[in-house]
Protein backbone atom coordinates (compact mmCIF):
# COMPACT_ATOMS: atom_id res chain seq x y z
CA UNK A 1 0.00 0.00 0.00
CA UNK A 2 1.38 3.38 -0.99
CA UNK A 3 0.58 5.61 1.98
CA UNK A 4 1.92 8.70 0.22
CA UNK A 5 -1.28 8.79 -1.83
CA UNK A 6 -3.44 9.11 1.27
CA UNK A 7 -4.82 12.62 1.96
CA UNK A 8 -3.79 12.09 5.61
CA UNK A 9 -0.16 11.33 4.79
CA UNK A 10 2.32 14.08 5.69
CA UNK A 11 6.09 13.71 5.73
CA UNK A 12 7.45 15.45 8.81
CA UNK A 13 10.54 16.69 6.97
CA UNK A 14 8.28 18.41 4.40
CA UNK A 15 6.09 19.83 7.15
CA UNK A 16 9.14 21.20 8.97
CA UNK A 17 10.09 23.21 5.88
CA UNK A 18 6.76 25.06 6.09
CA UNK A 19 7.09 25.94 9.78
CA UNK A 20 9.10 29.03 10.79
CA UNK A 21 12.35 27.77 12.27
CA UNK A 22 11.86 24.40 10.58
CA UNK A 23 10.68 22.55 13.68
CA UNK A 24 7.58 20.36 13.68
CA UNK A 25 6.07 20.10 17.16
CA UNK A 26 3.72 17.24 18.01
CA UNK A 27 0.52 17.40 20.04
CA UNK A 28 0.26 14.19 22.04
CA UNK A 29 -2.60 12.84 24.18
CA UNK A 30 -1.63 10.21 26.74
CA UNK A 31 -4.42 8.06 28.19
CA UNK A 32 -4.88 5.54 30.95
CA UNK A 33 -7.70 3.42 32.27
CA UNK A 34 -5.64 2.25 35.24
CA UNK A 35 -5.90 3.56 38.78
CA UNK A 36 -4.98 2.11 42.14
CA UNK A 37 -5.48 -1.38 40.65
CA UNK A 38 -2.15 -1.00 38.78
CA UNK A 39 -0.08 1.92 40.12
CA UNK A 40 2.78 1.44 37.65
CA UNK A 41 0.55 1.63 34.57
CA UNK A 42 -1.44 4.48 36.13
CA UNK A 43 1.75 6.54 36.44
CA UNK A 44 3.03 6.07 32.88
CA UNK A 45 0.94 8.81 31.15
CA UNK A 46 2.19 11.40 33.63
CA UNK A 47 5.83 10.40 33.08
CA UNK A 48 5.38 10.38 29.30
CA UNK A 49 3.60 13.74 29.20
CA UNK A 50 6.38 15.36 31.23
CA UNK A 51 8.96 13.86 28.88
CA UNK A 52 7.09 15.20 25.86
CA UNK A 53 6.96 18.70 27.36
CA UNK A 54 10.70 18.60 28.07
CA UNK A 55 11.28 17.59 24.43
CA UNK A 56 9.34 20.64 23.25
CA UNK A 57 6.04 19.01 22.34
CA UNK A 58 2.51 19.77 23.54
CA UNK A 59 1.00 17.10 25.76
CA UNK A 60 -2.28 16.36 27.50
CA UNK A 61 -3.52 13.52 29.69
CA UNK A 62 -6.92 11.80 29.50
CA UNK A 63 -8.07 9.68 32.42
CA UNK A 64 -10.72 7.06 31.68
CA UNK A 65 -12.52 4.48 33.82
CA UNK A 66 -10.51 3.67 36.94
CA UNK A 67 -8.00 6.35 35.95
CA UNK A 68 -10.45 9.11 36.92
CA UNK A 69 -9.95 8.25 40.59
CA UNK A 70 -6.32 9.38 40.31
CA UNK A 71 -7.55 12.96 40.68
CA UNK A 72 -8.65 12.33 44.26
CA UNK A 73 -5.92 13.50 46.62
CA UNK A 74 -6.40 10.50 48.90
CA UNK A 75 -5.83 8.11 45.96
CA UNK A 76 -3.00 10.08 44.26
CA UNK A 77 -0.99 10.12 47.50
CA UNK A 78 -1.01 6.30 47.60
CA UNK A 79 0.06 5.70 43.98
CA UNK A 80 3.73 4.76 43.77
CA UNK A 81 4.51 2.87 40.56
CA UNK A 82 7.53 0.60 40.33
CA UNK A 83 10.49 2.50 38.86
CA UNK A 84 8.71 5.90 38.76
CA UNK A 85 8.44 8.81 41.17
CA UNK A 86 5.28 8.90 43.33
CA UNK A 87 2.20 10.16 41.49
CA UNK A 88 1.80 13.09 43.89
CA UNK A 89 5.25 14.33 42.85
CA UNK A 90 4.47 13.86 39.15
CA UNK A 91 1.12 15.64 39.53
CA UNK A 92 2.80 18.72 40.99
CA UNK A 93 5.14 18.83 37.97
CA UNK A 94 2.23 18.33 35.55
CA UNK A 95 0.39 21.23 37.19
CA UNK A 96 3.54 23.38 37.12
CA UNK A 97 3.87 22.78 33.35
CA UNK A 98 0.12 23.42 32.88
CA UNK A 99 -0.43 20.09 31.13
CA UNK A 100 -4.19 19.63 30.66
CA UNK A 101 -5.79 16.62 32.35
CA UNK A 102 -9.13 15.49 30.94
CA UNK A 103 -11.37 13.41 33.18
Amino acid sequence: MDRSRSPCYVRLDELAKKIPGGYAMAKILYTTTYGSDDPTRATIPFVMALGAIEAGHEAAIALLGEGTFLMKDSIAEQIDGVGWPPLSELLSKVIKHKIPIYV
